[in-house]
């Protein structure tokens, strides 16, 4: 038997910015700021 691979996506009318996101995309400048902003806020400071 075998399975089918399920794609789900977010109901547009769902109000959070990721689903906003999703539907209507981010420029490369917004998703790498977003990644360091992301990566500073999980680093563990060097000493």
């Amino acid at each position: 038997m075998k399975l089918k691979k399920t794609t789900s996506f977010p109901h547009d009318a769902f109000e959070h910015p990721l689903v906003h996101d999703f539907y209507h995309g981010i420029s490369r400048e917004e998703a790498e700021s977003r990644i360091k902003e992301m990566i500073r806020q999980t680093s563990v400071p060097t000493e």
